[in-house]
């Protein structure tokens, strides 16, 4: 917990949507597509971000334990994005899930509470 807390203390959205991009464009096949959509409509004072790409999508552990500090399923790889994620949304109040999409491929799906106009 502090590791990620530590590593979090400067880190923006920016960081959030770097890692979750990063992430689909490495698990899509070569030629394959990374979507990125927004929705302001699905929930009102909300926006939903989501990222799809055509990779394998999450193992059924991978769904399970994805946001688990540590936890990684490649080679290289530290564990830390996903939790990262994680704890950056939800200081900006907002959730992140994990999914597949119907016909295949991993989708991020990250809900944020939008500022009150001023």
């Amino acid at each position: 917990e502090d590791t990620i807390a530590n590593l979090t203390r400067e880190a923006t959205l920016e960081e959030v949507f770097h890692n979750v991009l990063e992430n689909a464009c490495r698990h899509a096949p070569r030629g394959g597509r990374v979507v990125l959509s927004l929705d302001g409509a699905a929930r009102p004072g909300w926006l939903r971000v989501e990222v799809r790409d055509q990779g394998p999508g999450f193992t059924q552990e991978a769904l399970e334990r994805g946001f688990e500090p540590f936890f990684t399923r490649r080679r290289g790889g530290t564990g830390l994005g996903l939790a990262i994620v994680q704890r950056i949304v939800e200081e900006h109040q907002g959730r992140v899930t994990l999914g597949n999409g119907p016909t295949g491929g991993g989708v991020v799906t990250i809900d944020l509470p939008l500022a009150p106009a001023r």
